[in-house]
């Protein structure tokens, strides 16, 4: 397969590539020959590389699923070390309002 100078062309206005003619023709030759290089892989056999190559034990053993439960499932009321209705109480700025 191999990829014409229009479809350079084209290909480099969709990308907004700005490209002047000695530049085109270097983008055509290089992008020709990635493509002979992508068309050469066709012609590799396929080999089911899993049933070859296994890294690790061929079966582990599975372990039990468990849920632990969460140590943050409390009232908030414990995070803070001051909480008042429903509001965490913090200390007054020094120099805003009064004392």
């Amino acid at each position: 397969m191999t990829v014409s100078r229009e479809e350079i062309e084209r290909i480099a206005k969709l990308a907004s590539v700005l490209a002047d003619d000695s530049e085109m023709e270097q983008l055509v030759r290089d992008i020709d020959a990635i493509v002979g290089f992508i068309g050469q892989l066709s012609a590799i056999e396929a080999v089911d590389t899993l049933s070859t190559y296994r890294p690790g034990p061929a079966k582990a053993p599975l372990r039990d699923d468990f849920v632990d439960p969460i140590d943050l499932v409390r009232p908030i009321s414990e995070f803070a070390p001051q909480f008042q209705d429903g509001f965490f109480l913090v200390p007054r700025l020094g120099g805003v309002g009064g004392e």
